[in-house]
């Protein structure tokens, strides 16, 4: 344009340039993609692996202590979970460690999520060694990495993911639909019915 206009354009002529330059910008980059859809994607799986299976893919959530004492973790480990579509499967909370591996030994869960309060870690204790020794495939802790140093160095190495405000929570999610075989489920043939049942 400036190069037009000291050659003398006209007013059209420095309109054409003008057009030519916005043709050359490209406002909306190559492939864009809202910031949610990865995350819808995973909810889609989900709803697919409910539609063939009748279940969507679970997280045991091991409440440690009474409700005040783990609440705030509970719900957000809740929401961390759902936004990718992952059911988590709260039986209230527990004050012995037997309670909760026979819970989660019942749940159809394969993996566990730790939630209790910042007062009351010491409630941990053994608990990742008694979850993992149950058959879990992963544990992960609803918490902050401040609060890891605070937990037994034995219960610490159990521990497979942190999950807290600000962590790569598609990653995470990712990775967890990865390890349940979320998609596969959802490729799974649905059961044929037996015509003697109905």
């Amino acid at each position: 344009m400036v190069a037009a206009a000291t050659g003398g354009a006209t007013l059209n002529g420095l309109e054409n340039a003008s057009r030519r330059l916005m043709e050359r910008v490209d406002f909306v980059p190559v492939g864009y993609s809202r910031l949610s859809e990865p995350f819808e994607q995973l909810r889609q799986s989900s709803d697919l692996a409910m539609s063939r299976v009748k279940a969507r893919p679970p997280v045991f959530l091991a409440n440690l202590g009474k409700l005040a004492d783990y609440t705030a973790s509970a719900s957000w480990a809740r929401g961390f979970f759902a936004a990718g579509g992952i059911e988590a499967l709260d039986h209230g909370g527990f004050m012995n460690v037997e309670d909760l591996i026979r819970a989660f030994q019942r749940s159809p869960a394969p993996v566990a999520c730790i939630c209790v309060g910042k007062n009351d870690l010491d409630r941990m204790k053994g608990v990742p060694a008694a979850i993992k020794g149950a058959g879990a495939a992963a544990i992960y802790f609803a918490g902050t990495s401040s609060l890891l140093p605070m937990v037994e160095r034995a219960d610490r190495l159990l521990i497979d993911r942190i999950i807290y405000e600000g962590c790569n929570m598609l990653a995470l999610l990712t990775e967890l639909h990865e390890m349940m075989g979320v998609r596969e489920l959802g490729e799974a043939e649905p059961e044929e019915l037996d015509d003697d049942d109905d």
